[in-house]
């Protein structure tokens, strides 16, 4: 079975929601993550992260990183089955 990369966007789509979840801003996540705010942002839109970031991000929102690499896979998956 080939298996499907996952789509960079859904990795923003899913760090938006776990901000959601803990109510927190990316402001507050810029800050605590140590990534400067715009840059966080661009990130988010865009959803390319390297795994450091990641990392960093998943610590301050007190999550595991894979829980947020599953809903992002997830979302992916959700999509890819609207669109067969």
């Amino acid at each position: 079975m080939k298996q499907k990369l996952l789509d960079q966007k859904h990795l923003g789509i899913a760090i938006k929601q776990v901000l959601a979840e803990v109510n927190m801003t990316q402001t507050a996540l810029a800050d605590q993550a140590g990534i400067p705010r715009n840059t966080l942002n661009r990130k988010i839109n865009v959803g390319i992260f390297n795994f450091d970031e990641l990392r960093r991000i998943a610590y301050a929102v007190q999550r595991p990183l894979s829980s947020i690499v599953a809903a992002a896979e997830r979302l992916d998956s959700a999509e890819y089955d609207d669109v067969r």
